[in-house]
Protein backbone atom coordinates (compact mmCIF):
# COMPACT_ATOMS: atom_id res chain seq x y z
CA UNK A 1 0.00 0.00 0.00
CA UNK A 2 0.91 3.26 -0.94
CA UNK A 3 1.62 5.77 2.41
CA UNK A 4 2.83 8.87 1.03
CA UNK A 5 2.28 10.43 -2.30
CA UNK A 6 4.78 13.17 -4.33
CA UNK A 7 3.67 16.35 -3.35
CA UNK A 8 0.89 17.17 -6.51
CA UNK A 9 -0.17 13.98 -6.60
CA UNK A 10 -3.18 11.82 -5.18
CA UNK A 11 -2.53 8.95 -3.29
CA UNK A 12 -3.14 4.84 -4.06
CA UNK A 13 -4.63 4.04 -0.85
CA UNK A 14 -6.05 -0.01 -2.75
CA UNK A 15 -3.94 -2.70 -0.84
CA UNK A 16 -1.52 -4.82 -3.43
CA UNK A 17 -1.54 -8.74 -2.68
CA UNK A 18 1.71 -10.66 -3.37
CA UNK A 19 3.45 -13.56 -2.05
CA UNK A 20 6.80 -14.61 -2.28
CA UNK A 21 7.42 -18.59 -3.05
CA UNK A 22 11.01 -18.42 -3.36
CA UNK A 23 14.35 -18.03 -1.75
CA UNK A 24 15.86 -14.78 -3.26
CA UNK A 25 12.77 -14.08 -5.30
CA UNK A 26 11.97 -10.70 -6.56
CA UNK A 27 8.83 -9.30 -7.25
CA UNK A 28 8.62 -6.32 -9.38
CA UNK A 29 5.50 -4.27 -9.55
CA UNK A 30 4.83 -0.37 -10.61
CA UNK A 31 2.56 2.12 -9.03
CA UNK A 32 1.30 5.09 -10.62
CA UNK A 33 -0.76 8.22 -9.41
CA UNK A 34 -2.52 10.65 -10.95
CA UNK A 35 -1.44 14.55 -10.56
CA UNK A 36 -3.73 16.76 -8.17
CA UNK A 37 -6.33 18.64 -10.78
CA UNK A 38 -8.67 21.45 -9.81
CA UNK A 39 -10.70 24.05 -11.34
CA UNK A 40 -11.79 27.76 -10.31
CA UNK A 41 -15.21 28.88 -11.10
CA UNK A 42 -15.56 33.00 -11.17
CA UNK A 43 -18.42 35.58 -10.96
CA UNK A 44 -18.49 38.71 -11.69
CA UNK A 45 -20.56 40.82 -10.03
CA UNK A 46 -21.44 45.15 -10.13
CA UNK A 47 -19.70 46.41 -7.10
CA UNK A 48 -22.29 49.14 -6.32
CA UNK A 49 -25.45 46.18 -6.59
CA UNK A 50 -23.94 42.66 -6.01
CA UNK A 51 -27.11 41.03 -6.95
CA UNK A 52 -26.66 42.33 -10.83
CA UNK A 53 -24.17 39.69 -12.34
CA UNK A 54 -21.88 40.86 -15.12
CA UNK A 55 -21.49 38.66 -18.37
CA UNK A 56 -18.85 39.23 -21.11
CA UNK A 57 -16.09 39.83 -18.86
CA UNK A 58 -12.82 38.60 -19.52
CA UNK A 59 -10.46 36.65 -17.47
CA UNK A 60 -7.29 35.51 -17.66
CA UNK A 61 -5.37 32.96 -15.29
CA UNK A 62 -1.42 33.21 -14.34
CA UNK A 63 0.94 30.18 -13.29
CA UNK A 64 2.85 31.40 -10.40
CA UNK A 65 5.55 32.99 -12.29
CA UNK A 66 2.72 35.24 -13.47
CA UNK A 67 3.03 33.67 -17.20
CA UNK A 68 -0.29 33.73 -18.93
CA UNK A 69 -2.21 30.29 -19.05
CA UNK A 70 -6.04 30.59 -20.40
CA UNK A 71 -8.27 32.88 -21.03
CA UNK A 72 -12.44 33.22 -20.77
CA UNK A 73 -14.90 35.28 -20.89
CA UNK A 74 -18.26 35.29 -17.93
CA UNK A 75 -21.61 33.93 -19.16
CA UNK A 76 -25.05 35.56 -18.79
CA UNK A 77 -24.66 34.74 -15.15
CA UNK A 78 -21.65 36.63 -14.87
CA UNK A 79 -19.39 33.11 -14.11
CA UNK A 80 -16.41 31.66 -15.81
CA UNK A 81 -15.00 28.08 -15.21
CA UNK A 82 -11.19 27.25 -15.85
CA UNK A 83 -10.87 23.88 -15.34
CA UNK A 84 -7.78 21.10 -15.33
CA UNK A 85 -5.65 23.39 -13.35
CA UNK A 86 -3.02 21.33 -11.95
CA UNK A 87 -2.16 21.32 -8.58
CA UNK A 88 -0.24 24.44 -7.49
CA UNK A 89 -0.54 28.58 -7.29
CA UNK A 90 -1.80 30.29 -9.48
CA UNK A 91 -3.59 34.43 -10.42
CA UNK A 92 -6.52 35.33 -11.99
CA UNK A 93 -6.97 39.07 -13.09
CA UNK A 94 -9.93 40.87 -15.02
CA UNK A 95 -8.47 41.78 -18.05
CA UNK A 96 -10.99 43.23 -20.12
CA UNK A 97 -14.24 44.73 -18.97
CA UNK A 98 -18.01 45.04 -19.98
CA UNK A 99 -19.39 47.40 -21.42
CA UNK A 100 -19.93 50.65 -19.67
CA UNK A 101 -17.76 49.14 -16.57
CA UNK A 102 -13.67 49.76 -15.54
CA UNK A 103 -11.05 47.09 -15.46
CA UNK A 104 -10.31 45.86 -11.98
CA UNK A 105 -6.35 45.61 -12.64
CA UNK A 106 -5.24 43.75 -9.80
CA UNK A 107 -4.03 40.23 -9.41
CA UNK A 108 -5.75 37.49 -7.01
CA UNK A 109 -3.40 35.09 -5.97
CA UNK A 110 -5.15 31.28 -5.29
CA UNK A 111 -4.22 27.85 -4.73
CA UNK A 112 -4.99 24.34 -6.37
CA UNK A 113 -4.29 22.01 -3.22
CA UNK A 114 -6.77 19.27 -3.49
CA UNK A 115 -8.19 16.79 -6.03
CA UNK A 116 -11.25 18.23 -7.97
Amino acid sequence: KETKAPEGYTIDNKMYPFEIKDNNQVISKTATDDKIIGKIEITKKDSKDSKKVLANTEFTIFDSNKKEIKKGVTDKEGKVVFENLEYGNYYYKETKAPEGYTIDNKMYPFEIKDNN
